[in-house]
């Protein structure tokens, strides 16, 4: 299968459960660009962050569809406590052309690699659940600066909301794979006269 979006034509796989009962569903993600580290980057997003990415690799733009500021933090506990001004980080966000920011820390929760959060507060969403284009764009970010957690990982992402959704991730020689299940909430027929 192909999915059209903004971003292109992209690769779908559906995969059976290993239970039989579910199955996951699999996109991989458009090749990633990556702008080089700005000066001064690291300090603005620290204030507007609350706490102080890791300057290794340096926070950068990642352009995989939207365009996504990917900063590292040195734990889950880190990412998990942030309170964004989010005044500013939507003036950061918007002065480096981002749709938000995407920040990452690793997790030794079993089975969880690492945490991550996604704020969007230049386009009205403060903190987004579970982004798929935000997690591609880390794992792009992780994979150019040779840090990938495995060449497999799930992330967390959405527990500060209530919702502790699940990202599976996949890099392989064809590129960065995300996927996983979601919850039928409401179904429907649309009929045009």
């Amino acid at each position: 299968m192909v999915q059209e979006c903004g971003a292109g034509l992209l690769p779908v796989r559906v995969d059976a459960d290993a239970d039989g009962v579910g199955r996951t569903i699999h996109v991989q993600a458009p090749q990633a660009r990556l702008s080089a580290p700005v000066p001064g980057d690291v300090e603005a997003l620290a204030g507007a962050l609350g706490a102080t990415p890791l300057p290794d690799p340096a926070p950068q733009v990642v352009d995989n569809g939207p365009q996504w500021w990917v900063a590292g933090f040195d734990s889950a506990s880190t990412v998990r406590a942030l309170s964004p001004d989010m005044a500013r980080l939507s003036a950061l966000t918007l002065a480096r052309g981002a749709v938000g920011v995407a920040v990452y820390g690793p997790s030794d929760e079993d089975g969880i690699a690492m945490a991550v959060r996604c704020f969007c507060p230049a386009d009205g969403i403060p903190e987004d659940p579970v982004t798929g284009s935000g997690n591609a764009a880390i794992a792009a970010f992780l994979q150019a600066h040779d840090a990938l957690p495995a060449k497999q990982w799930v992330a967390s992402q959405g527990r500060e909301l209530g919702r502790d959704g699940r990202v599976a991730m996949h890099v392989d020689e064809d590129g960065i794979h995300l996927g996983g299940r979601a919850v039928t909430v409401m179904d429907g027929l649309i009929r045009l006269a």
